[in-house]
């Protein structure tokens, strides 16, 4: 959980540095966490009042992953990537984790703090990390997703923060070839960048927050490997169908993340509505209602939910048709309203800043990119070039700080998210229709048979940026490519 009280002085739930000494303390161990979790409500509750009725559901606490905060303006850390033996939802198989963990630990910090990461390869092949959202030099010991960390070594990355917005990235392991493998065993987390710390009175820093790291595993001869998703184990937070308890009228910001490899998620929560207040790490203009929200490999919904009468609601997973693969639906948490009544809390309305409209910004170039495939062959490819991670070409080369205008095309006949490295975009038109962006994006879904313009702002760094399909085994493929800026 993050920061917890609204300025109206009403305490909601625990303590920051309360919560935090907790998450610290629970190390990698879930059970241990779990009792820990446990012990800390219910001394809670001995303050607050009476103890609720227990839920109506039998699953697990929703347990967040650990975290690892910034301290001073550094978050200084070890992430060491390695095959180990994990138990979930009942079923113990070998993943491919950081630091021993399913979900890897959640890395927490300020807009204008400085990542100082020691990463230690014990893997049997090379491996490496992308910052996914961070507006960050894609050189040197940033974000640079060409650069291979071979097993046994150790490497440096630093990052600054300091152009950077507030919302819910992620990192992930980006070694061409082996990615969606990787991932799809385990080798993701989640970022979370707040307001600067001068910033009192920014409304992100007032409630609580809560993650949802969703991925699934597919095990195979007990490991976790790529695979159908009607096989797949799915999660929230490496745990089966969890239990998370709010009060009625009871107000949090939930950081929704697609942290897996390939599979789509179509999420609805009964009884309720999302209030969109962030997309792919970026805070919205205007803060916009959702019953329903999408999330293809890679994608990131910032949302308040405020809990509505006594019950139980679920949060799902509907049934989704993404054209070469189906998702049945499935029952991804609990959520149990019970105990007194809480004052709601003002809604926000306005988050980001409009002034990030690139509608009527000089366009310096348009260009036209085309995803092709053959499955058959399982070779992906962009305007039929199949990407290749030595020495790869990039299709032009773009001045700095331009704003460009892209269409991207699909005539295939499944959906393919688009995502773009180190820059965001906005999406003026989907099928040749304009459409009214509620912020910038790093992903877009492409229709099957249609295209999307968008207006890619290549701002603040020079540097090869990638662009590809971000169902990875798309991207492994063949289907990605790069520009030069600068």
């Amino acid at each position: 959980m993050g920061r917890v009280s609204w300025r109206t002085g009403l305490s909601v739930s625990l303590g920051p540095t309360l919560w935090r000494s907790v998450n610290h303390a629970i190390g990698v161990k879930l059970g241990t966490a779990i009792a820990i979790v446990t012990l800390v409500l219910q001394l809670a509750a001995c303050t607050a009042g009476p103890s609720p009725p227990p839920p109506s559901r039998a699953g697990p606490p929703l347990v967040e992953p650990r975290e690892v905060l910034s301290s001073g303006g550094i978050l200084a850390t070890r992430l060491v990537a390695r095959a180990t033996e994990v138990t979930v939802g009942g079923r113990s198989f070998t993943a491919l984790t950081y630091n021993g963990e399913a979900t890897g630990p959640t890395l927490r910090l300020r807009v204008g703090d400085r990542l100082a990461l020691t990463f230690v390869n014990r893997l049997s092949e090379s491996t490496n990390l992308h910052f996914h959202g961070a507006h960050v030099s894609p050189l040197g010991l940033a974000d640079d997703a060409f650069r291979r960390i071979a097993p046994g070594e150790t490497g440096q990355y630093v990052l600054s923060f300091d152009r950077v917005t507030p919302g819910t990235l992620w990192y992930h392991a980006h070694v061409h070839g082996s990615i969606e493998r990787q991932i799809a065993g385990g080798l993701s987390g989640v970022i979370i960048v707040q307001p600067p710390t001068a910033d009192t009175t920014a409304w992100q820093d007032t409630v609580d927050d809560r993650v949802f790291a969703l991925k699934d595993f597919v095990i195979r001869g007990a490991r976790a490997t790529p695979g159908a998703p009607t096989s797949a184990l799915r999660v929230v937070n490496d745990l089966v169908d969890p239990v998370m308890t709010l009060r009625p009228g009871q107000t949090e910001l939930w950081r929704l993340a697609n942290v897996g490899a390939d599979s789509w998620y179509r999420l609805r929560l009964d009884g309720h509505s999302f209030l969109v207040v962030g997309e792919d790490g970026q805070p919205t203009w205007e803060a916009w209602p959702a019953t329903e929200l999408l999330l293809p490999p890679g994608k990131r919904f910032d949302v308040v939910v405020q809990a509505g009468e006594p019950g139980s609601y679920e949060l799902r997973t509907l049934a989704y048709d993404q054209g070469a693969r189906r998702y049945p639906a499935d029952r991804l948490a609990v959520l149990e309203v019970r105990g007194d009544e809480v004052k709601p809390a003002p809604l926000p309305t306005v988050v980001g800043s409009a002034d990030q409209d690139l509608s009527d910004d000089p366009v310096s170039a348009t260009r036209s990119f085309t995803l092709t495939e053959d499955p058959a062959t399982g070779t992906y490819s962009i305007d039929g070039k199949i990407f290749p991670h030595a020495n790869p070409t990039p299709f032009a080369t773009l001045a700095p700080y331009s704003v460009e205008q892209w269409t991207i095309r699909n005539p295939t006949d499944e959906l393919h998210p688009f995502h773009l490295h180190t820059n965001y975009f906005q999406v003026v038109a989907v099928n040749g229709t304009p459409y009214g962006a509620h912020g910038l994006q790093d992903t877009v879904v492409v229709p099957a048979g249609g295209s999307v313009q968008i207006r890619p702002a290549f701002y603040d760094f020079s540097g090869t940026v990638l662009f590809h399909c971000h169902i990875l085994s798309h991207s492994d493929g063949g289907m990605m490519g790069t520009v030069r800026v600068g």
